[in-house]
């Protein structure tokens, strides 16, 4: 069955023919009520028709993947069957994939270990929830950018497997062959090594642009995996450190015992092999020849029920000494690589967030530091301290211009191309240039800024500038790299209005679509369609106080917010709002951020920090002084001791 671009199958308007397998036919379609793209993948109709069975496994599959949420997961929206043809819509992924971007030739060492990184964190978290992917392979690893950065998410968990096809040896299970365990192939029983086999294989193929094992016939690549020893990329390519072969010599054990006893230690193991903090390589602005959009589809069967016979690994304690004085803001890099702290003892450090050695000497001294920011590339930081801003180029920790005058103590908010820096008064929006990496460009007034400025934000897609001011919130027109003199700050787009309230906070989803605004008396989802805002939800708030703090989940699923005595987190996908008790005492809210996997929130007021599990509603462990930060990682937290900064892994919080 072909579909025509304009017609409408399960609700679902046809845009166009993404892709095409064994396992059915790929569309990009438009959601009939959010009005956004996704990967619809129809299934042959004959799956619905001749094998019940296969269709219940299919569709039982497909609502566990749907539970996994997770920024390094394509994530499944819906299934079900038109007629009697299977279909599942996903998220739809406008990018490369890990096969192509290999197919051009190696990658460099840093970029590869970043893109198993990435994948390593997805599949651990997988692996939490009961589910195997089995299939792991660079097909599989979908690369998109994000400012400037690539972003790594696996698709095909828990579709294929079940729909009644077994192997054979055409070139798509060759391929699929070429990643897979011994045990997988002997038909032995597998479980959660199976996935960190498949990613050794992975690294070796982006690390050497082919495969572990390159033969013509399946009998000759199975019996390579049950008998031959895991090759070595550094000969053939010398600049790979043998640290590394040793890294991926380990994930390819014939023994899953042999094995690293998750993804993720695998994926610290090959960080520590390369010798140096792993610091992400811009991804080219020209894609591989024949690039196009890759969309989520179809895979070998992940449901697992037993228990993890070795769970994932506790992440080795470490801790950042070298302060002189209590800890009072902690800050990670967008990757987790360094953290940035600064104390009581009126220093900046940078340290290393896997070995826990200090990065050189103290970026400041006599400089006492409200708030630290780093650009979304990681290449800047600025710090906060009083009326007055500063800002440090990471790699060289070199300070690159005089302190910024502010007014009033704020926190600077970086754009998403780390061009502009700005920040809120309550009289005036500030914005400096930085892209000369050598000094601010002159503060910028722009027609239209008056007084009443309280929040500001800018969508991650570098395209929409959001300030609040008293009753309203203004969009602006950002122009991605430009500087901010005339340019980068352009033409009116809308004016949200709000009525006899006060706003305090605007905040943007990672994917930019969709706009949270809180005022004094309600929070609101503005949902964005072709360049219009419209209200999807609106929740009453009752705010005590002026000092709100907001957050999404890094999938945009949930937002809290948090003010005075109560944080409500409330969720986009049941439509619940959960209220969770702050101590009055305690002093005005200063944060509210969710954990990497959405599992966790955070609060922090001036006396302690408070975190809670939100589906069970369960606060984990007596409240902490504050600052607790979350890392990026997703199973790793920072706390500061006094004089100390203890990272320690989330699992000693549940």
């Amino acid at each position: 069955m072909v579909l025509e671009p304009g017609s409408v199958f399960a609700g679902y308007t046809v845009l166009e023919q993404a892709g095409s397998g064994g396992m059915g036919t790929v569309y990009r379609m438009r959601h009939p009520r959010l009005q956004i793209d996704v990967a619809v993948k129809v299934l042959p109709a004959h799956v619905g028709s001749s094998d019940p069975k296969a269709l219940a496994r299919f569709e039982r599959e497909a609502r566990l993947t749907a539970a996994l949420q997770h920024p390094n997961i394509v994530r499944v929206h819906d299934c079900g069957t038109d007629g009697e043809t299977p279909w599942i819509a996903m998220d739809f992924v406008s990018g490369s994939d890990a096969e192509r971007l290999a197919g051009a030739g190696p990658l460099p060492i840093a970029r590869a270990v970043e893109i198993v990184r990435q994948a390593a964190a997805a599949l651990d978290y997988a692996h939490g929830k009961g589910i195997l992917h089995r299939d792991v392979k660079p097909a599989n690893l979908l690369i998109s950018e994000h400012t400037g950065q690539q972003h790594v998410q696996i698709t095909d968990f828990g579709i294929a497997r079940g729909l009644g096809e077994r192997t054979t040896a055409t070139g798509s299970v060759r391929a699929t062959f070429a990643y897979a365990a011994p045990e997988q192939l002997g038909g032995g029983p597998v479980d959660h090594r199976c996935d960190v086999y498949a990613l050794g294989c992975t690294l070796f193929h982006l690390l050497s642009g082919a495969v572990p094992f390159p033969l013509r016939t399946v009998f000759a690549i199975v019996n390579a995996h049950l008998n031959t020893p895991p090759p070595r990329v550094s000969l053939s390519r010398p600049d790979v450190p043998a640290a590394l072969d040793e890294v991926i010599a380990t994930a390819m054990a014939k023994s899953p015992g042999a094995r690293y006893r998750s993804c993720g230690e695998m994926a610290e193991a090959a960080l520590a092999a390369i010798r140096e903090p792993l610091w992400p390589e811009p991804m080219s602005t020209a894609p591989p020849q024949g690039d196009s959009v890759r969309p989520a589809a179809g895979a070998e069967p992940p449901v697992w029920s037993t228990p993890l016979s070795n769970p994932p690994p506790v992440r080795a304690a470490v801790d950042l000494i070298g302060h002189t004085g209590a800890v009072r803001v902690i800050a990670f890099d967008p990757w987790g690589a360094r953290v940035v702290t600064a104390g009581a003892d009126q220093t900046v450090r940078l340290w290393d967030a896997h070995g826990g050695k200090q990065i050189g000497a103290p970026l400041a001294v006599n400089i006492a530091v409200h708030a630290l920011a780093f650009s979304l590339d990681g290449s800047l930081l600025a710090a906060a301290s009083g009326r007055s801003a500063r800002l440090w180029d990471v790699e060289s920790a070199q300070r690159i211009c005089d302190d910024v005058y502010t007014a009033l103590p704020s926190t600077p908010v970086f754009g998403p191309d780390a061009a502009v820096l700005a920040a809120t008064n309550p009289q005036s929006v500030l914005l400096w240039d930085t892209p000369e990496r050598n000094g601010f460009g002159k503060l910028e007034m722009h027609p239209g800024f008056g007084l009443g400025y309280s929040s500001l934000a800018f969508s991650p897609d570098a395209t929409v500038f959001a300030i609040a001011r008293r009753d309203e919130v203004i969009l602006r027109d950002y122009h991605r790299g430009a500087a901010p003199r005339g340019s980068a700050i352009g033409a009116q787009r809308a004016i949200l209005a709000h009525a006899g309230e006060h706003v305090r906070r605007v905040l943007f989803t990672s994917d930019s679509r969709t706009l949270l605004t809180v005022s004094d008396r309600v929070a609101r989802l503005w949902d964005c369609a072709d360049d219009r805002y419209r209200v999807e939800l609106l929740l009453p708030m009752e705010l005590t106080g002026t000092e709100v703090e907001a957050a999404f989940g890094v999938d945009g699923s949930r937002f809290a917010v948090a003010n005075h005595d109560r944080v409500v987190c409330w969720s986009r996908s049941t439509g619940q709002s959960i209220h969770f008790p702050l101590d009055t005492g305690t002093g005005p809210v200063r944060s509210v951020t969710f954990s990497a996997d959405g599992a966790l929130l955070a609060v922090s007021t001036r006396a302690l920090v408070r975190i809670w599990d939100i589906d069970s509603r369960r606060q984990l462990g007596p409240d902490m002084p504050p600052p607790v930060v979350f890392a990026p990682d997703g199973i790793t937290f920072a706390a500061a001791h006094h004089d100390r900064v203890c990272l320690r892994n989330l699992a000693e919080l549940r």
